[in-house]
C-alpha cells in the first residue's frame, strides 16, 4: 500500500500528520510577523493601500489557528473513547493562560483601581475561546453519536450554525456582567469573541472527521475545492449576509492552506530536511512561541521599556522585519528549554 493511500495514523503516535505539522508552523510564523507588524512597523506605512491589502491576508491567521486546533480534535475523535475530564483540564489550563497574559499586573502593583485599566482582565483573545471551543467540541464529542461515512462527517457542522448565525446580533447581547459579556460580542474590547470564531474550530473538527483513514490528499483536495468556492466565488455574491460571507470567505482560504500545504508545499519540505525539522518544530510548539514572543514584544522590561512601548509604531519595513527574525529566534531559542510539544490546539 502507498504512502498516499495508505490510512493515516493518529496524531499521538510517532508518525504525526506532517503537512499539519508545517501548516501549524507557517501559522506561528505568521502570527509572530502580524504582532510584531502591528506593533513596531510606522504608522505611516500602516496606512497605506499595500498594508490594508496585507491586513486581509493577516486576517487568516486566527482562523487558521481554530480550524487546525478543530482538525486535530475531530482527527483523534474515538467513537468508543470520548474525551472526559483529562482533556477538559488542559483546555481550563489554557484559558487560565489566556488570562494571566491579560492580566494587568502593574496595575495590582501601582494599585491602580481603575475600571479602564481593568477592563483588559476580562478581555476574551485567541487563547480564551481556543479553550472554550476545546470545551464544546468535548461536550459535541459526548453527544453526537459519529457515523461511519466520512460524508456524514458534515452533519458535525450543525452546531457551528449556532456560533456563525447569532453573529450580528450578538453585538447587541449583554448581562451586564462585563467578565461575561466580554465573551459574546468585541464591545468591551475582545478581539475574539465566541461568534462567530468558535464556528472556524467546530469547521476543523468537521474537516478532521472527514480525512479520517482513507486516501487523505483526496479529501484534503475535496476540502479545498469547497474552500475555493467560499473563497473565490461567494464574494462575488451580491446582496448575501456581510458577516456570513467574512466567515465563509476566511474559512475557504483556511481549507485552500491546507489543500497548498498538501499539494505544493509538502513536496518543497521533504526536499529540505533542515527546513522541514525546524518548521516542524515550530509547529509542535505554538502555544510556547504564542506566549514567549508576547511577552518579548510587550512585557519583558529592556532598558528603556517594553520593545512595543520604545519603538511603537516607528519602525521601517526592513527593522520591522529584523525584529520578527530577533523574536523568532528568541523563542527558538527557548525550545532547548522545552522537552514536550505544546500547541494551540
Amino acid at each position: 500500500m502507498s504512502q498516499e493511500t495508505a490510512p493515516i495514523p493518529s496524531l499521538s503516535s510517532s508518525e504525526r500528520v506532517l503537512w499539519l505539522d508545517w501548516f501549524r508552523g507557517l501559522a506561528v510564523l505568521g502570527m509572530v510577523w502580524v504582532h510584531t507588524a502591528n506593533a513596531l512597523l510606522h504608522s505611516d506605512l500602516q496606512s497605506t493601500p499595500w498594508f490594508a491589502e496585507l491586513t486581509f491576508w493577516h486576517g487568516l491567521i486566527a482562523p487558521s489557528f481554530f480550524w487546525i486546533s478543530g482538525f486535530v480534535r475531530g482527527f483523534l475523535a474515538h467513537p468508543d473513547r470520548p474525551p472526559g475530564l483529562k482533556s477538559a483540564t488542559k483546555l481550563l489550563r489554557l484559558l487560565l493562560i489566556g488570562y494571566a497574559l491579560h492580566f494587568p499586573f502593574h496595575a495590582l502593583f501601582a494599585r491602580d483601581w481603575s475600571i479602564s485599566i481593568w477592563r483588559s482582565a476580562w478581555q476574551v483573545d485567541v487563547l480564551h475561546t481556543l479553550a472554550f471551543t476545546g470545551l464544546i467540541l468535548i461536550l459535541i464529542e459526548r453527544l453526537l453519536k459519529p457515523s461511519p461515512s466520512h460524508w456524514h462527517s458534515f452533519l458535525w457542522l450543525t452546531p457551528m450554525l449556532a456560533f456563525v448565525l447569532p453573529t450580528d446580533a450578538a453585538n447587541y447581547w449583554h448581562i451586564g456582567l462585563p467578565p461575561i459579556d466580554a465573551w459574546i460580542n468585541p464591545q468591551n474590547g475582545s478581539l475574539f469573541p465566541i461568534f462567530p470564531w468558535v464556528g472556524f474550530g467546530i469547521a476543523g473538527f468537521a474537516s478532521g472527521r472527514f480525512c479520517r483513514g482513507g486516501n487523505q490528499k483526496k479529501r484534503i483536495t475535496q476540502l479545498a475545492a469547497i474552500g475555493a468556492l467560499f473563497a473565490l466565488a461567494l464574494p462575488q455574491i451580491h446582496g448575501l449576509n456581510s458577516t456570513h460571507v467574512f466567515f465563509l470567505q476566511r474559512l475557504g482560504w483556511v481549507l485552500l492552506f491546507a489543500g497548498a500545504t498538501v499539494w505544493i508545499l509538502a513536496p518543497l519540505f521533504q526536499r529540505l530536511p533542515l527546513l522541514d525539522r525546524w518548521l516542524r518544530s515550530v509547529g509542535r510548539q505554538t502555544l510556547w512561541i504564542y506566549v514567549i514572543h508576547l511577552l518579548v514584544l510587550f512585557s519583558i522590561p529592556f532598558p528603556g521599556g517594553a520593545l512595543n512601548q520604545q519603538f511603537h509604531q516607528n519602525q521601517p519595513l526592513l527593522q520591522t522585519f529584523l525584529w520578527f527574525l530577533a523574536i523568532t529566534l528568541i523563542c527558538l531559542t527557548t525550545l532547548t528549554f522545552k522537552s514536550r510539544p505544546k500547541h494551540l490546539s
